[in-house]
């Protein structure tokens, strides 16, 4: 073999090694297969919010577990809302809201929903039924004197926890792992 084609080979074999080892190398953007403004219209639509009725948005990529994920972040008149969402399915898999109304002492203690209503709303929004789940935990609790339902379940591998404001039935914190 002549010395070029020997050089030709060598420097052929080193640009498909570099070019491999770029491809295998973790990148946010390689792993997404939603963006910045996708991982906002599911946060808003989530929330039930439309673009006008919003404060102020941050948007920015980060990881969580070696993930790709979205944290998005706004608020409304009455809410703060923080959203995670997997950059590769667009799946929710955290959120929390925090309500800016003052809830005055004597709502407190006085749950609208029944214990049984805030986990059924919880297994419908997972998209499970409770013969489907195990390890089910109800607990009556207070966030900042509203009263609340923290729902914790596991259907195979999957970890669902969930927050329920217990006056008006709406899921406030939700988290899967």
């Amino acid at each position: 073999m002549k010395l070029s084609q020997k050089v030709s080979l060598v420097l052929a074999a080193s640009l498909g090694l570099a070019a491999a080892a770029l491809a295998a190398s973790p990148s946010v953007s390689a792993d997404q297969a939603i963006n910045a403004e996708q991982a906002k219209t599911i946060a808003l639509n989530d929330a039930g919010l439309s673009a006008g009725q919003i404060h102020s948005i941050k948007v920015h990529s980060d990881s969580d577990n070696d993930k790709p994920v979205f944290e998005v972040e706004f608020s409304s008149n009455d809410s703060d809302y923080d959203y995670t969402i997997d950059a590769a399915t667009g799946f929710i898999t955290e959120k929390d809201t925090d309500s800016h109304s003052n809830v005055n002492g004597s709502q407190k203690g006085l749950a609208k929903i029944s214990a049984n209503e805030a986990k059924n709303k919880a297994l419908k929004d997972a998209g499970l039924n409770e013969s489907r789940v195990s390890s089910l935990k109800v607990e009556a609790d207070s966030d900042n004197d509203v009263p609340t339902y923290k729902i914790e379940f596991k259907y195979g591998k999957r970890e669902y926890r969930y927050v329920l404001n217990a006056l008006n039935g709406t899921i406030t914190a939700k988290e899967t792992n």
